[in-house]
């Protein structure tokens, strides 16, 4: 918290790009779980790892997970998986998808523009040591930045 202990109303944002992390917005759970089960993922291992960091934002059905890239990898474009609606299901988050490094994620204590409440960390581990990115999710990040869908996947609600 900054002096005096009370959230800001002024945006503290974390640069992936230039910081060498990335995020994994979750905006439904739901869908998100089993698209990524499709993957061979589980999004609740994920979330209850003991290294887990998370950003809460204090709304329903999502979560966004915090993660360091791995030693050499550059910056990953943005990838999005969407529900046949159209709507956000689990965005990739990194850089752009035409480059730059302007791509960030808000912190906590930041208020939300919705809830106007300030975001919190969350899961098990500690925000200043993120835990690397899983193979996994770096495998099904990429084969989405290429267009092309992972092994024997079928499409998301």
């Amino acid at each position: 918290m900054p002096p005096g202990g009370e959230a800001t109303t002024q945006g503290i944002g974390l640069i992936h790009g230039r910081s060498s992390t990335a995020a994994i917005d979750i905006d439904d759970l739901h869908n998100a779980e089993a698209w990524l089960a499709q993957h061979d993922i589980c999004l609740s291992n994920l979330l209850e790892d003991d290294k887990s960091v998370l950003i809460e934002s204090g709304r329903p059905n999502r979560k966004k997970l915090l993660y360091r890239l791995p030693p050499g990898l550059g910056p990953q474009a943005k990838a999005s998986v969407k529900g046949s609606n159209g709507t956000d299901i689990i965005d990739f988050r990194c850089i752009p998808k035409g480059g730059g490094f302007n791509l960030q994620d808000v912190l906590p204590p930041t208020i939300h523009p919705d809830t106007r409440k300030p975001y919190e960390w969350g899961g098990n581990g500690d925000f200043r040591c993120l835990p690397e990115l899983p193979p996994a999710l770096l495998h099904v990040w990429q084969s989405l930045q290429r267009g092309s869908r992972p092994n024997n996947v079928p499409e998301a609600d």
